[in-house]
């Protein structure tokens, strides 16, 4: 049974094709803008954007840049998910997407002589982009694996994990890079260290918070919360096209031990649980997806989501702490929580488990 971790739940009440699904853009937004110019170079700047006015798909706002500010217009397309402005004597025009009511991603392309492209996440000002919670460690290393793997790829996140490479490598410079945007810009849940996979929910349900990077087993706690309505699934976006997507989705199997006293009737409960009906009974119940490819389809919206992502995978991993060493994961666990508190403390963190995986598997 895979239980696919690929989801980030994101509160989108507004997501849909009718006019009064409209999302409201009104507001300010910050975040941290990357571009990437012929005359600058690679730039990096924090980014202000404020839409004062909206009246349907229209509206108008400014935004600060390292040059000053500027007003602009835009209008959101008729998918109520993307949307486009352009700015008064600008050679260039903004394309964004609306990733939450409380987070949207803007990026510019500018043709021409001084050719730039630049993208920026931004959070509603006021909101919790990110609900999270770590007391229990393996939360943490969900952000670490999809950082990776979409920075780095399958293979290289492999070799990591098998011991094979160094967590002094350079590749994981951007790793580290994009999450300490994320952590030293308060997308997280403020005191998530002290809080539970369980906690966190709360303030998704409640609105408090916009996203939340878990599996599918949180959906019965959302429905309890009667939020279920308002809740919706996307995928892990992109960050390195080079690197694919690819999933985090562990397999739990059945096994039968070889000093089994009764290897007779658990042959028979495997080829029972095994069958196409009592496979999708237990998928149902426990929000995992079915190997048995004879079962009926998914019986909710975000199993159904789920079994297209992981079918349009370039790659499946397992999650850090079942493809690693245990003592490795251990460390390591214990070391992605620390810098998701003390970003500042990345380079101690980072040879700590590095010393750790040298112990297990020796020097490279």
């Amino acid at each position: 049974m895979k239980h696919f971790f690929t989801l980030i739940i994101a509160c989108l009440p507004f997501v849909g094709f009718a006019d009064q699904n409209i999302p409201n853009l009104k507001g300010e937004w910050l975040g941290i803008n990357k571009t990437i110019s012929e005359s600058k170079g690679l730039k990096t700047w924090e980014k202000k954007v404020i839409i004062t006015e909206q009246t349907d798909r229209r509206f108008k706002g400014s935004f600060t840049y390292t040059d000053g500010s500027k007003t602009f217009y835009g209008i959101i397309h008729p998918d109520n998910e993307t949307f486009t402005w352009v700015a008064p004597n600008s050679r260039g025009y903004n394309f964004g997407k609306i990733m939450s009511p409380d987070v949207i991603s803007a990026c510019y392309v500018e043709p021409g002589i001084d050719s730039t492209a630049g993208c920026a996440m931004l959070k509603k000002d006021g909101v919790q982009p990110i609900t999270i919670g770590t007391k229990y460690l393996w939360t943490a290393a969900g952000w670490f694996d999809y950082l990776n793997l979409r920075i780095n790829g399958y293979d290289y996140h492999m070799k990591l994990m098998a011991g094979d490479a160094s967590y002094l490598d350079s590749e994981l410079d951007a790793v580290f890079d994009e999450w300490r945007i994320l952590v030293e810009n308060d997308y997280y849940l403020k005191d998530h260290a002290t809080m539970s996979w369980q906690d966190a929910i709360t303030p998704l349900i409640n609105g408090e918070s916009a996203m939340y990077l878990m599996g599918n087993f949180v959906v019965p706690f959302v429905e309890d919360g009667g939020a279920i309505d308002h809740l919706d699934y996307f995928q892990f976006p992109p960050i390195n096209p080079a690197a694919g997507m690819i999933e985090d989705a562990p397999t739990d199997t059945f096994h039968i031990p070889s000093g089994a006293k009764n290897k007779e009737d658990a042959r028979k409960f495997l080829a029972f649980i095994s069958n196409a009906d009592a496979a999708y009974a237990l998928a149902s119940g426990n929000g995992s997806l079915t190997p048995n490819a004879n079962a009926a389809p998914p019986p909710d919206r975000f199993q159904q989501k789920g079994f297209a992502v992981l079918n349009a995978a370039d790659g499946i991993a397992q999650f850090y702490d079942r493809d690693t060493n245990p003592d490795m994961a251990k460390v390591g666990m214990e070391g992605f929580q620390e810098f998701m508190v003390k970003p500042d403390r990345e380079d101690k963190i980072r040879a700590r488990l590095e010393k750790e995986r040298a112990r297990i598997h020796g020097a490279l």
